[in-house]
């Protein structure tokens, strides 16, 4: 005898609900798992290279992309335990190494990272019209976290 006993139909949300929250958890993780990797930042048609595409991999502890109050999307990588005894660690010595290839590749340096001086700042008009790409770093050694700030909008790059 064959039974004929159905799912309820509350089941069936309940399983489709669970299986769409599922596939969500699993798409985002890639994505993020992609921007914690990422060579590059991309805007349109500009593409910066990050640390991972000069230095090699170092350890992203966070990613973001928000926008501002004048329209610009920031997007955001933040390093923590900078100098910290892991291998992948990002090293202030790398910070200053990234700065100086970035600057070999065209971009300009409008406040330069040093120790003593732990910011900086690079741009590079981008390939659309009355546009620029900036780079903002900081880095603040009491908590070991280095934050760079990848912006594009409309404007021209001021040299000092």
């Amino acid at each position: 005898m064959k039974s004929d006993k159905k799912v309820p139909l509350y089941l069936k949300i309940i399983i489709g609900i669970v299986g769409l929250i599922a596939v969500v958890i699993i798409v985002s993780s890639i994505i993020i798992n992609k921007q914690m990797n990422a060579t590059e930042i991309k805007f349109g048609n500009d593409a910066i290279p990050t640390v991972n595409a000069i230095i090699g991999k170092r350890k992203i502890s966070g990613v973001s992309i928000e926008k501002n109050s004048s329209g610009r999307t920031i997007k955001t990588l933040i390093y923590n335990d900078v100098d910290g005894d892991d291998e992948k660690s990002l090293k202030t010595t790398e910070i200053i190494n990234y700065v100086e290839e970035l600057e070999k590749d065209g971009y300009i340096v409008t406040k330069r990272f040093a120790i003593t001086s732990p910011t900086a700042q690079l741009g590079i008009e981008s390939k659309d019209i009355d546009e620029i790409v900036t780079i903002d770093i900081d880095f603040d050694g009491n908590t070991s976290k280095a934050i760079f700030k990848y912006t594009k909008g409309k404007g021209n790059l001021v040299t000092r």
